[in-house]
């Protein structure tokens, strides 16, 4: 039997999210040489910044892992072929399987494992003893 898993999940949302960005600050110093010539010498300084999106794509992957792609990246929403629609094909017949026949999504196995980390018991003999 062939395991029938989509690459990955995507999750078109709305609200407010933040993006970390890197702005490069370049400075051009002439500085003059003995011999009388010049040289110019560009200095970078690297400043942290953000940057706030209203919809984003959320992409889950059946390996247990999602990132989040800003809507208007065109580029890279292009590169992760976020915008097109992934058919579900059985490997050796080549027939269009339905996908209310498939196993968990890759959104449902990150939910899932996410869940089982926040349930797990943290703690020890000073949880006991809080609690009586």
């Amino acid at each position: 039997m062939t395991q029938l898993t989509p690459w990955h999940e995507v999750e078109r949302v709305k609200g407010a999210f933040t993006f970390p960005v890197t702005h490069i600050e370049e400075i051009v110093k002439t500085i003059s040489r003995p011999d009388g010539t010049t040289k110019d010498q560009i200095i970078r300084k690297f400043i942290p910044g953000e940057r706030i999106v209203d919809e984003v794509y959320m992409v889950y992957y059946p390996q247990g892992h999602s990132i989040c792609v800003d809507v208007n990246d065109r580029a890279q929403v292009a590169r992760l072929g976020l915008e097109a629609q992934m058919p579900y094909v059985h490997e050796e017949s080549g027939q269009i399987i339905d996908p209310r026949n498939l196993p968990k999504s890759p959104k449902q196995l990150v939910l899932d494992k996410t869940a089982r980390k926040e349930n797990r018991v943290r703690g020890g003999l000073s949880t006991i003893e809080q609690e009586l």
